[in-house]
């Protein structure tokens, strides 16, 4: 986990300052402990009836500002896949226990023989263990938790680091019948305030009160939402936590009286700044000692810039094995981590962007949010929490991760495909730089089959896998045993058994993945009556259109461009000929988002199909949304039309 600069504001008091806790709603009743179905989503396992929060600020009789937040939880369960929700947690920056978290108030109530029956979370439901190093983790396991149940609890943050507020969401996966937010915030700190989602949510009206113990006015503001649907996890989609509906504070100045004004990073190239200013980033760049025999030996005499930029990247590429720790600072050091050849994120990028500079090479590193954190919308530090490296190469900029053993220049990890990152330039500030892949892919897969008069499927598979479709491949080869891959093809298609089975180049990323099988299959054609109904595209079709819901909120997230070509040549058993067969087709998405083309050829002893399917955007706008769903059901229709054989006259 990334450790952030937290900050901690000292100012003098005499007292100690206590707000009123969260609003509490009414009490648990027999009405809602009957009921069986929310009534707005039949198929929710649980909702959550209230979620209240509530932020404030005290101060010390030592003079610090501590900010509290108090959340009250009420969840009805509904269905036995709601159980999970019996159990919570919170996770936070303790720093030596200067921060305290706890949970209070946690009940769970049942009906029973048409009473209400009310029990208390005991000591031994309560959990904290330390998550790393100065953070820790409160859980609760509620008792007596079955499907009616209706669980509350109340957890309390007090912590003197308060750079941003703890993001407070209106929309989770299960409904919510009420959520507020109330915020009472000391007019010494500004807050930049950053909102994300398509909820409705109601904001009150700004006021301003002096607060008596404090002696320091205060601005309050409140945000409630009510009758809030379920956000659905769609295909397609980079990180759903993206377009949650969520409010979000980042603290942005502080200016007490009598004191300088305090502007914190409020754009990009301050946080850039700030972050290579540090000396587990930027000081890390500096060294080249540990380093520089290695490279001298490496580098000959003559070469080019693609030359030099190869042979650094493949060498750190293949000396340094990532720990899987994520991060744009270095944990251990570059040295210690070249020694050891291992290292976290940064450590081998940033040591691979001063190998490039060491070359003479225009390098520097790129700050990036990976797909599972969310993408980098706002000017905030916690916006990143990865690194890669970057070098400009006869006027283009190459992306380079070192961390993957499948990766190449200018084909980054999966998780790193994720919108925008911040190119750092040292004393320069930054450059906004695309993340996403802009050129296609490509997959030729190439069949010889047979069918014969029983219908069934005998074929020699072919498939070609380049750029990002190798490269993810690889990566998921290398954890799935060959075994368990073929298993899994085979279950995947129903009534298939395949032989012979063999991956080329599965190590070597400078080459063509290659995945070659025989097949048989007994479930790709039908023969009903004496005639024989198959779809040309065998097993190498789609069967069903990923986008099943009538509109979307969110963009087509394909994750890269793609093309996929298919020739598949079928033979036809002795004794049959072409009946009927699906017509060519040729579709097109405007503004070039997407191709299908569909050429099917007879003649006496076979088939031969060509087809291409290609979309030329990572990312999709949502706007284009039913067009895309459209051509999918349209491409799909097609791809599941049949061939139909009849038996000739004049058999051979």
């Amino acid at each position: 986990m990334v450790r952030y600069v937290l900050i901690f504001i000292w100012l003098w008091s005499a007292s100690i300052y206590a707000q009123n806790g969260v609003t509490r709603p009414p009490a648990v009743t027999i009405d809602e402990l009957s009921e069986s179905l929310h009534p707005n989503d039949s198929s929710a396992v649980a909702a959550y009836k209230y979620r209240y929060g509530k932020t404030w600020f005290e101060r010390t009789n030592g003079g610090t500002w501590i900010m509290v937040t108090e959340v009250y939880t009420r969840i009805k369960v509904y269905k036995k896949a709601g159980l999970g929700y019996s159990n919570s947690q919170i996770i936070y920056y303790s720093d030596t226990r200067k921060a305290k978290g706890s949970f209070s108030d946690a009940n769970t109530y049942n009906l029973v023989n048409g009473a209400i029956e009310k029990t208390p979370l005991k000591k031994e439901g309560q959990f904290e263990e330390e998550a790393e190093e100065d953070f820790m983790v409160k859980k609760i396991a509620m008792p007596n938790v079955k499907e009616g149940s209706i669980i509350e609890y109340t957890y309390t943050l007090r912590t003197p680091y308060f750079l941003s507020i703890e993001d407070w969401y209106f929309q989770f996966t299960i409904p919510a019948d009420e959520v507020w937010y109330e915020l009472y915030i000391p007019t010494y700190f500004k807050f930049n305030v950053y909102t994300t989602g398509f909820v409705p949510i109601e904001k009150g009206l700004t006021a301003y009160n002096q607060n008596e113990k404090t002696n320091v006015s205060e601005q309050y503001y409140t945000y409630k939402a009510k009758n809030v649907k379920a956000i659905r996890n769609e295909k397609y989609v980079t990180n759903i936590d993206n377009y949650t509906s969520s409010i979000k504070h980042e603290l942005s100045s502080v200016y007490v009286p009598g004191m300088p004004l305090q502007r914190l990073s409020t754009n990009w190239n301050n946080i850039a700044n700030e972050i290579y200013k540090r000396d587990k980033f930027g000081r890390e760049l500096e060294l080249a000692s540990y380093y520089r025999h290695d490279l001298d030996l490496l580098l000959k005499p003559g070469y080019t810039q693609r030359q030099k930029t190869d042979s650094i990247y493949k060498f750190v590429r293949n000396r340094m094995a990532w720990d899987k720790y994520v991060g744009f600072f270095c944990r251990k050091g570059v040295e210690k981590a070249y020694a050891d050849k291992t290292g976290n994120a940064a450590e081998i990028n940033l040591m691979l962007t001063s190998m490039l500079r060491y070359a003479g090479l225009d390098a520097n590193p790129v700050l990036a949010s990976t797909r599972s954190h969310g993408s980098a919308l706002f000017p905030t530090p916690f916006a990143f929490n990865y690194v890669i490296s970057s070098v400009s190469v006869d006027g283009q900029i190459i992306l380079l991760d070192a961390t993957s053993k499948y990766s190449l220049p200018g084909i980054l990890p999966e998780r790193v495909l994720n919108w925008n990152g911040q190119m750092v330039k040292k004393g320069k500030g930054t450059v906004e730089v695309n993340l996403m892949p802009s050129i296609n892919s490509h997959e030729t897969v190439s069949v010889v089959a047979a069918i014969d008069a029983d219908g069934n499927v005998a074929g020699r598979a072919r498939y070609l896998h380049m750029e990002y479709i190798g490269h993810i491949l690889r990566e998921m080869f290398a954890m799935i045993p060959k075994d368990d891959y073929v298993e899994k093809l085979e279950a995947t298609n129903k009534g298939t058994v395949i032989s012979n089975y063999k991956m080329l180049n599965d190590n070597d990323p400078d080459k063509v993945l290659t995945e070659e099988f025989d097949y048989v299959n007994t479930m790709l054609a039908d023969n009903v009556g004496g005639k024989i109904y198959f779809s040309p595209m065998l097993l190498f079709g789609e069967n069903e259109n990923p986008f099943l819901s009538e509109t979307r909120d969110y963009p087509i997230d394909f994750i890269y461009p793609f093309q996929k070509k298919f020739n598949i040549n079928i033979s036809l058993p002795q004794g049959y000929e072409v009946e009927s067969f699906p017509r060519n087709m040729s579709l097109a998405m405007k503004d070039n988002i997407g191709k299908f083309r569909y050429n099917l050829n007879t003649s006496a002893n076979g088939i031969q199909l060509s087809a291409v399917f290609e979309i030329n955007f990572s990312v999709v706008p949502v706007e284009y949304y039913k067009e895309i769903r459209e051509f999918f059901r349209q491409m799909i229709e097609k791809q599941n039309e049949k061939v139909v054989l009849v038996k000739t006259n004049n058999p051979k």
